[in-house]
């Protein structure tokens, strides 16, 4: 393991992933609420929704060129200044009108931030050590996502939304002075690219696309859970606390599997754990809406909990190995562009299935293409794989 990685600065850039997930994990999930209160209607809350997220799959792929022109301090130093900037407009802008430019501005920073988090961990991480490291990285996320619409919720609750805001403010300053302090371990010559415009052999490109088929829809079930799951939990008379409690359970699964299943994709050959987490986390999907019973629905969301974590460690270093020596800025980021459209195009699509055809159409539609697409993995990988030394 690097040993960049492997001291002090991991757990700084853990922490402030951490902080900057969680803070806007309670922005996001009270959002609606707040604007709500204030008179914004729902059109302007939709079009501010769809504008965070286009803003943020347009700039991912500037993003990953900029990583590669310029080098991750500076990008990342502008992410955590923008959120910062985002964190202080909750606080004091209160003008119904520039709600939208509050979400573009978040979507920017979110496209400024994540792929360069993500680009850190995997320059200075070593092959081997790859998917252990990047497994326990990602609790730094799933934690924060679990927790924060909890704490966000009682400290509404106690305190109102402008100590929320405060609270997402000292977060921002806090990661701020956590960037600066990273400034020797980003700005080391592990980030300097001998060559940044070498392009990527035949087989190479042909794992790139393979895996850009698969986080595409692996992206649409994702939404496809999200988004319809609350709706048949209702359905089917369950109260909002066991709405919760489900809708919760997956990424509570992730949290704890993450640990191991990141040393997995270390031991075992990474396409193989990514087309078994595919094929099942998809199963999951289909049957999900077959499922009435509190438990049977506990047993199946856990399972797509555990899958999802098998497929994730694997699915980002081989995407790192596959980088490594290339332009790995600009590869990171038409991943980050591909899983962010996928989402997209998957809520649109969920959305429509659902009010055309039916809940079970829906699911089974994203779940059938998401086994689809891990077996198109699967058949480019099988002819290539072998032949290039990526375990």
């Amino acid at each position: 393991m690097s040993t960049l990685v492997a001291g002090r600065y991991f757990y700084c850039f853990f922490v402030l992933n951490f902080l900057i997930t969680f803070a806007f994990a309670i922005n996001d999930s009270l959002f609606s609420l707040y604007y709500k209160g204030i008179g914004v209607n729902g059109v302007l809350l939709g079009i501010a929704f769809s504008l965070y997220s286009f803003s943020k799959i347009v700039m991912t792929p500037f993003t990953g060129k900029l990583l590669d022109r310029i080098g991750a301090f500076k990008i990342l130093f502008i992410g955590v200044l923008l959120y910062l900037i985002v964190a202080i407009m909750l606080l004091y802008v209160h003008n119904k009108q520039l709600i939208i430019l509050i979400r573009v501005s978040q979507g920017f920073a979110c496209a400024f931030f994540r792929p360069v988090i993500f680009y850190i961990i995997g320059k200075t991480t070593e092959s081997s050590f790859r998917g252990k490291v990047l497994g326990t990285f990602d609790l730094s996320f799933y934690a924060a996502i679990a927790s924060a619409p909890l704490v966000g919720g009682i400290l509404k609750n106690l305190y109102g939304f402008g100590f929320i805001f405060k609270i997402i403010i000292f977060c921002c300053v806090l990661s701020l002075i956590l960037v600066l302090l990273s400034y020797p371990a980003i700005t080391s010559k592990v980030f300097t690219s001998e060559s940044n415009e070498k392009i990527l052999n035949n087989k190479q490109s042909i794992l790139l696309n393979g895996l850009y088929v698969y986080i595409f829809f692996r992206s649409w079930g994702i939404t496809c859970m999200v988004i319809l799951l609350p709706l048949y939990l209702s359905d089917i008379g369950y109260s909002e606390s066991h709405i919760g409690l489900l809708l919760s359970l997956s990424t509570t699964v992730m949290l704890f599997s993450l640990p191991f299943t990141g040393r997995f994709a270390d031991t075992f050959r990474k396409d193989n754990l990514i087309i078994i987490g595919g094929v099942a986390t998809s199963f999951c999907l289909i049957l999900v809406p077959h499922m009435n019973e509190f438990y049977y629905l506990v047993f199946i969301i856990s399972i797509c909990g555990f899958f999802s974590a098998m497929s994730q460690p694997a699915c980002s270093s081989l995407l790192i190995d596959i980088a490594s020596g290339e332009a790995m800025g600009t590869i990171i980021g038409r991943f980050n562009f591909v899983m962010g459209l996928g989402a997209a195009v998957g809520a649109f699509f969920s959305s429509v299935t659902y009010s055309y055809f039916g809940m079970t159409v829906a699911f089974a539609l994203a779940g059938c293409l998401g086994v689809l697409a891990s077996f198109t993995f699967a058949s480019l990988t099988e002819r290539y794989f072998s032949k290039v030394s990526y375990q």
